[in-house]
């Protein structure tokens, strides 16, 4: 499974997380044009592989940002709040070895909107245990 795929696994499983924001309004890359707010976007940033010993297994980093998206600040702020309560070193799966926030939340407007729409933006590092497929 990806590791987007765990993420978007994770946050339908996680009742606190799809209580503040359903994983259905929860989007890997990039949102469709007509969703409605709040949503939120994960984006994945890098991916380093850490290659052992071992010829089956390695670690890897992967960099992510969730971007949240609404009308209203002060919602923006709340659900920041609840993903950062979520996911600050939690196992988001079996092969988690740790996921730490790297930066944010931060808000922000976005600039060329019809309407005033916020931007949360948080950043996360998520290192995971990973086999190397067996030939």
């Amino acid at each position: 499974m990806s590791f987007l795929a765990s993420i978007h696994s994770y946050w339908s499983t996680n009742s606190v997380l799809n209580t503040a924001l359903p994983a259905s309004q929860l989007w890997t890359g990039i949102a469709p044009e007509s969703v409605q707010f709040p949503y939120a976007v994960i984006t994945s940033i890098a991916l380093i592989p850490t290659y052992t010993t071992c010829p089956t297994s390695y670690y890897a980093t992967f960099n992510f940002d969730i971007n949240i998206y609404d009308t209203d600040p002060d919602n923006v702020e709340a659900l920041a709040a609840t993903i950062t309560g979520q996911f600050d070193y939690k196992a988001i799966s079996a092969n988690t070895m740790f996921c730490s926030r790297t930066n944010g939340p931060l808000l922000s407007v976005e600039p060329e909107t019809a309407m005033k729409v916020y931007h949360g933006w948080i950043e996360y590092e998520l290192v995971e245990n990973r086999s190397l497929p067996i030939s």
